[in-house]
């Protein structure tokens, strides 16, 4: 019985042969070919990040799992997690000022945020009530943490 690389391999090269034949007349190609070796090595490394952008209405991270999702790209403006601009300061506190000190910030303020949004979703913004997944912000990225997937914030 043969391997799925072996087979994927042969597959490969009778698909590049035909290509190579049906497009012979229109496309230039090394007129020296006169054999395809085919290897059961790897040739190289495929795509390491195989990524989805969060919807607006929804979060199962079965769905993520299931497609092998090891990225997932979150909508974080602040409208979302912001509702209420809470120093009318823009670009304050710095991270410098935060690493300083790190009780500059609200933290208290945030948690609320993240793990009680209005209207009881973390999509509360997007859909209509009753309509939008019933979590949060701190179960999506705990959620990710524990399935290994990486949260892409923008």
């Amino acid at each position: 019985m043969f391997s799925k690389t072996i087979i994927r391999n042969f597959t490969i090269a009778i698909l590049m042969a035909l290509g190579i034949g049906l497009f012979s007349g229109t496309t230039i190609f090394s007129q020296n070919i006169e054999t395809i070796k085919i290897s059961g090595n790897a040739a190289g490394v495929s795509t390491r990040y195989i990524g989805a952008v969060e919807g607006n209405i929804n979060f199962d991270i079965k769905d993520l799992q299931d497609l092998g999702i090891n990225t997932y790209r979150i909508y974080g403006g602040m409208s979302r997690w912001e509702p209420a601009d809470d120093d009318g300061k823009y670009g304050w506190p710095s991270i410098n000022e935060i690493k300083t000190n790190p009780n500059i910030i609200n933290w208290a303020q945030w948690d609320q945020i993240m793990t009680n949004p209005p209207q009881g979703s973390d999509y509360w913004w997007s859909g209509q009530p009753g309509t939008v997944w019933p979590g949060n912000a701190g179960t999506i990225f705990n959620s990710l943490k524990q399935a290994n997937i990486r949260p892409v914030v923008r």
